[in-house]
């Protein structure tokens, strides 16, 4: 298992290295709009057809966390939302670059706020970015961080994989500040 690791983290460190020759490989102009967890609650009940009629715009950004085919789930500080890669919509050059991006990257998408056929929010990518590579794989999704002390001596892997353990450190952090 530490071989296949190894293997991982050396391919990483190759797209990596292709990224520094292609200019900057962590770009930081670019701003998001909105948070997943506030597009969840504003924009959840509405219909698929209210979405598209109001065509909205909005640039989020957040680690990856799952690839679904043509949907990629993006977990931001606050929740999770999907992205669309819409083939039509995007350059060959950025449908090509999405091709490279790992689960745990940290990228960039912006487009219009749409709702599936099973009722989950997406957005509808029209421009989409790498801002950081991630070059340790993430735990496996199922299994997760089952040893207690590598939760706490890798607490920030034990964040990016564990709801739970996000919503005691924010309830931690929020109490910290009214004190």
């Amino acid at each position: 298992a530490a071989q296949e690791e190894n293997k991982l983290i050396a391919e990483r460190r190759g797209k990596l290295a292709a990224l520094r020759t292609q200019g900057n490989a962590f770009p930081n102009d670019f701003r998001r709009t909105a948070l997943a967890a506030d597009l969840q609650r504003e924009y959840g009940e509405c219909s698929k057809e209210e979405l598209e009629a109001a065509n909205r715009e909005f640039a989020v950004a957040g680690r990856l966390v799952r690839n679904r085919g043509a949907f990629l789930l993006l977990q931001d500080g606050s929740d999770q939302i999907q992205l669309y890669i819409n083939r039509q919509g995007l350059s060959e050059d950025t449908l090509a670059q999405i091709k490279g991006w790992d689960l745990g990257d940290i990228v960039a998408a912006r487009g219009p706020l749409h709702k599936s056929g099973k009722g989950d929010l997406y957005i509808n990518m029209t421009e989409a970015r790498l801002l950081t590579k991630a070059l340790r794989p993430l735990p496996d999704k199922w299994h997760g961080l089952s040893d207690m002390e590598v939760r706490y001596r890798q607490r920030y892997v034990d964040l990016i994989m564990d709801e739970s353990s996000r919503g005691v450190f924010v309830k931690r952090t929020q109490t910290v500040r009214f004190l």
